[in-house]
């Protein structure tokens, strides 16, 4: 689907993306982060704190994504 139609006004990639972490698939999941990197939706932000800390081991850098995530969750009304 997301070569139909990269520009995934459907949201196909959070739901891959999901699918990428369940399976273990860090590579493919941060091919994926960065081909839709300025994505801002809260779920893409949550993904990438969890990739960060699962590939990385990087507590700071996902906590930074994580506090994003959270403050963009909050800000939906």
């Amino acid at each position: 689907m997301l070569r139909l139609n990269p520009g995934d006004n459907q949201g196909i990639s959070y739901i891959l993306a999901n699918c990428l972490l369940e399976e273990g698939l860090d590579s493919a999941l941060g091919n994926l982060l960065k081909q839709y990197e300025d994505d801002g939706a809260a779920a893409w932000l949550y993904s990438r704190a969890l990739w960060v800390f699962r590939s990385e081991r990087s507590n700071a850098r996902a906590n930074k994504y994580l506090k994003e995530a959270m403050e963009r969750s909050i800000a939906i009304p």
